[in-house]
């Protein structure tokens, strides 16, 4: 007895197709915010690891570490925000570097600070202040460091106004 064949329609393939292009529109989009997301969420806590390493250095150097925003990794750029990348120096000696971030990542500082200096005493000069990172657009997404004129460093999810600053950047980049 022959047996009979089994196979798709030209029709039922285009259709399952369709259905699975009409599925990676609605899901890349999605996709692409948790992970910019996740890289503000990753960007802060670096930051906040790299300003507790700044003020360490201070206390042991005996002598001013600066952390500031950067635009090539070898000194402060005036004017530049802390998405454009980092650096921690003390003075010539640049301790760490760290690169600008993805596109979708914004930055938004408390007070417009640029550089935050620590003293030999690990005191933070200036005031308090709180640097947040989010996905543009997405004010739910900011994650903060802040830094306390004494010099305690910390984070978390941002508080929501300095999310929504921080979402609202409109900064032309590069």
């Amino acid at each position: 007895m022959p047996r009979r064949q089994r196979a798709f329609t030209l029709i039922e393939l285009t259709i399952v197709a369709l259905i699975v292009a009409a599925g990676a529109v609605i899901a890349v989009p999605a996709v692409g915010h948790a992970i910019a997301a996740a890289q503000a969420r990753t960007a802060s806590r670096t930051l906040a690891h790299d300003l507790a390493m700044a003020r360490r250095a201070a206390i042991d150097r005996d002598g001013p570490v600066v952390a500031c925003a950067s635009r090539d990794g070898l000194r402060c750029t005036p004017g530049a925000a802390w998405h454009h990348g980092w650096i921690i120096q003390h003075g010539r000696v640049v301790l760490s570097a760290h690169d600008a971030l993805p596109r979708r990542v914004a930055s938004d500082a408390s007070d417009g600070r640029p550089q935050i200096r620590f003293g030999p005493g690990g005191t933070a000069l200036g005031t308090n202040t709180t640097i947040t990172f989010c996905a543009r657009n997405r004010p739910g997404t900011g994650h903060s460091a802040v830094v306390s004129g004494v010099g305690r460093i910390h984070g978390g999810p941002a508080q929501s106004a300095h999310g929504a600053s921080c979402a609202a950047s409109r900064e032309i980049r590069r």
